[in-house]
C-alpha cells in the first residue's frame, strides 16, 4: 500500500492492481528497498513529509549515534532500530532507512 507500491490506492487504476497482485505467483520474491536521508536539524518538527513517511514505513532504521531519540520515535513502533556501527541481519524484503544528521 506504499506510494508507488503494487497496491498503491492512488495509482491510475487501483482496481486492476489487486487482480495483478492476486495473480502473481506465490513464490514471487518481495523486494528489499534502502533509503538514506540526512537531517537538516535535530528538531523533529523539521522533518520533511517524505522523511516522516519513510520513518513510518521502515522495517529497519539504521541511525547515526547523534540522531536524537525524538526523531527516532517517529519511526514505526515495530521497526528494528540499529546503531550505525552495529551488525544486523539484512532481511530479504522490506524497507531499510538510514538516518544521519548533517
Amino acid at each position: 500500500m506504499a506510494s508507488g507500491g503494487q497496491l498503491d490506492p492512488l495509482r491510475a487504476d487501483p482496481a486492476s492492481a489487486v487482480e495483478e497482485w492476486l495473480a502473481a505467483p506465490e513464490g514471487a520474491a518481495p523486494s528489499l528497498r534502502e533509503e538514506l536521508f540526512c537531517l537538516a536539524s535535530a528538531d523533529p518538527d523539521e522533518l520533511t513529509l517524505k522523511q516522516a513517511r519513510l520513518l513510518g514505513e521502515a522495517d529497519i532504521v539504521i541511525h547515526a549515534p547523534d540522531v536524537p531519540a525524538e526523531i527516532l520515535t517517529r519511526a514505526r513502533a515495530d521497526a528494528v532500530m540499529v546503531s550505525d556501527h552495529a551488525a544486523f541481519e539484512r532481511p530479504a524484503a522490506g524497507l531499510i532507512v538510514r538516518v544521519i544528521l548533517a
